[in-house]
């Protein structure tokens, strides 16, 4: 039979191991595959880049307007998350149920997050 391949595409030279053998993928159909964690890694490269801007910015001894959306973020989304940190901090949750309760919290709001993206048809216009 076919040789078996190891996760570099090179055939296996260790005796004995049973690796796992995948059709190979073409570049579009991987990036595919990965579409969500890709998308995930350029928002936080991106939210990265604001934030080096900014500090930039305070360096060069620019005016920064805390209500600007040039980084993109809306003043009213910036302090809900703050608040959501702020309460999470401040409670001592070593109780199960209390995480529990607060987790599907956080859960509910974050799928609701997900459906209104998934009805705009997402960042790709998909």
């Amino acid at each position: 039979g076919k040789p078996l391949l190891d996760i570099a595409g090179k055939p296996s030279k260790a005796p004995g191991t049973r690796l796992w053998s995948f059709p190979p993928l073409t570049t579009q159909q991987y990036l595919q595959s990965q579409r969500e964690r890709v998308d995930l890694i350029l928002g936080k490269l991106k939210h990265m880049a604001h934030k080096m801007d900014s500090v930039r910015r305070a360096f060069a001894g620019e005016a920064v307007d805390e209500n600007s959306e040039l980084d993109g973020w809306l003043p009213e989304l910036i302090k809900a998350r703050y608040a959501i940190k702020r309460a999470l901090y401040a409670r001592q949750m070593p109780d199960a149920a209390e995480q529990l309760r607060v987790a599907e919290i956080l859960q509910r709001a974050a799928d609701e997050i997900e459906q209104a993206k998934a009805s705009q048809g997402g960042e790709h216009g998909e």
